[in-house]
């Protein structure tokens, strides 16, 4: 599946994490549920830098550096997602938006009920 990043442009072939590396990323995961939040808030750091790392040589050897923040965690939900095999119209829809112009309301005030 392809996908556009909205700030960049850049295209990208979605990929899936090996099931090595999916493992641990839940290993990961599953060790910080009885973490006090001080040692979950150092491990979520730790496990963003490694997912970070990770996205760099799943795509090729990608920069981070130069990418925008936006689209590198994008790029990196939409991957958690791909591998995890969520159907792909729900990946779809996380890029649904883009950066397009604000959906206008009908009516900024509900009409009260009776009038």
């Amino acid at each position: 599946m392809k996908v556009t990043l909205p700030v960049s442009g850049k295209v990208f072939t979605l990929r899936s994490w090996s099931v090595a590396r999916a493992n641990e990323f839940y290993d990961l995961e599953m060790a910080m549920l009885d973490m006090d939040t001080s040692a979950r808030v150092a491990a979520l750091r730790q496990l963003r830098a490694k997912k970070l790392s990770a996205l760099t040589v799943l795509y090729g050897g990608i920069c981070n550096d130069d990418m925008p923040s936006r689209d590198v965690l994008l790029l990196l939900e939409l991957t958690d997602k791909y591998s995890a095999n969520v159907p792909l119209h729900e990946i779809k829809n996380l890029l649904a938006g883009g950066d397009g112009t604000e959906t206008t309301s009908a009516a900024s005030i509900a009409t009260p009920a009776g009038a």
